[in-house]
């Protein structure tokens, strides 16, 4: 508490500087890629899972033994007598050029139809090609000849959902993470599916903490900002809280991230503890409109009526028509 107190004096004399301009990252954060706000989480395969995990506690010895005994066990490296057709077919696909991928895929099933990755990537280009069924057909196929591949199972329950067959795609995903549930990345799809439902918000919630557990590569910021705001619908504010905490940890320098924190704390009746992180936007955008009129509303509410009104103006430069602005000044 007396570190946030410091810290807000020193940062609103910092702000009444007219020259203030943000820094390209205030924040360090030390990690194997830059967190970018927004970005989609990308997750390793499954099978590479545990080696990733002791690469991120910098066991490199044990990560690296992991990962190449996985690299070798992986479809995409067995060799076989549809390997030069599926290569092909991986490189006309990479390039967008459909018929010919499909031709190639449909020649490696033809030589090899025991090749759970043969189907996987003809599935992958009907489902590029908009041909669905048969998308799905190859996909169940590549899961029936090897259950344990996450890359199949996601993606026959992404080609569902592409095609408007919800339910399915849902039990898709929720077998996919009864099978391998070392699978971040159909951990994330379930919560992603299930997070447009609201009545579905427990398990979307379950399933996106895990993806959380499963270590994404990168992404995580956008795993805590849905779980963050499915939390603040559902007036769980303690869990909101604790959430947005943690997405500031995973990317420290991303505004949003702070004011939605201070949001959450507003909605306990905390705005003491508000308004350093409302400060802390600032420090990373100092011109968020957004953060200025949320900053002024909570010093409002504690009485600061002179730092509410200077807040306030602020957000009025930036956007004159930002209405919670206007309001604050207004009563300040």
């Amino acid at each position: 508490a007396g570190a946030f107190r410091r810290f807000a004096d020193v940062q609103l004399k910092t702000l009444a500087q007219p020259t203030t301009t943000p820094s390209e990252a205030p924040f360090a954060r030390v990690d194997l890629l830059r967190q970018v706000p927004g970005a989609a989480p990308i997750f390793p395969p499954a099978m590479y899972s545990e080696g990733m995990g002791l690469l991120s506690e910098g066991r490199y010895a044990d990560a690296i033994r992991l990962l190449k005994t996985a690299a070798a066990a992986d479809p995409l490296t067995a060799t076989g007598a549809a390997t030069v057709k599926i290569r092909d077919g991986a490189a006309a696909l990479r390039q967008g050029a459909l018929p010919a991928a499909i031709g190639h895929f449909t020649e490696a099933v033809a030589l090899d139809s025991k090749s759970s990755e043969a189907h996987r990537l003809a599935g992958m280009a009907y489902w590029a090609d908009e041909q669905y069924d048969r998308s799905i057909d190859h996909l169940q196929k590549a899961i029936v000849l090897n259950p344990s591949d996450d890359r199949s199972r996601t993606a026959l329950g992404d080609v569902f959902a592409a095609a408007g067959r919800a339910k399915e795609a849902e039990q898709t995903f929720r077998d996919a993470v009864t099978v391998v549930p070392a699978s971040g990345l159909a951990q994330y799809r379930l919560g992603r599916l299930l997070y447009d439902v609201p009545e579905l918000w427990p398990d979307a919630t379950s399933a996106l903490e895990e993806a959380i557990r499963l270590r994404p590569v990168i992404g995580s910021d956008l795993l805590y900002q849905m779980l963050t705001r499915m939390n603040l619908l559902a007036l769980s504010l303690d869990s909101a809280v604790d959430s947005g905490r943690r997405r500031i940890e995973t990317n420290p320098n991303h505004a949003e991230a702070y004011r939605v924190l201070g949001e959450a704390y507003v909605q306990q009746g905390r705005d003491r503890d508000a308004i350093p992180q409302f400060l802390a936007a600032l420090l990373v955008q100092p011109r968020d409109a957004a953060s200025w009129a949320a900053l002024a509303q909570s010093q409002l509410r504690i009485g600061e009526y002179g730092t509410a009104e200077s807040a306030a103006r602020r957000a009025i430069q930036i956007d004159s028509t930002h209405a919670g602005a206007q309001f604050a000044l207004a009563n300040a």
